[in-house]
C-alpha cells in the first residue's frame, strides 16, 4: 500500500515544519513493508505539485500533520 503524508507549514514561524508525530508513524509504516512519501507545503501554491505527486505516486491512503495555526490549509 501507498501513503503520502502531507505537512502544511504555509506562513509557518519556522522554516523546517519536522513532525515527531509523523516521523514516528513513518518509521512503523517502514518496518511494516509499506511504500511512502512525505511532503512539505510552504507556500498554498506548491499544492499543484501535491497534485501532480497524487497522480504519478497513487497513494491509498493521504494524511495530513497540521498545527492549529495551518487548520485554515488543510481542506
Amino acid at each position: 500500500m501507498k501513503i503520502l503524508f502531507i505537512i502544511t507549514n504555509i506562513n509557518g514561524k519556522y522554516r523546517d515544519a519536522y513532525s515527531f508525530g509523523l516521523a514516528s508513524l513513518a518509521s512503523f509504516i517502514r518496518e511494516k513493508g509499506f511504500e511512502f512519501e512525505i511532503r512539505v507545503i510552504n507556500k498554498i501554491d506548491e499544492y499543484d505539485s501535491i497534485f501532480e505527486l497524487i497522480d504519478s505516486f497513487n497513494p491509498r491512503v493521504i494524511g495530513y500533520s497540521s498545527v492549529s495555526s495551518q487548520f485554515m490549509y488543510v481542506k
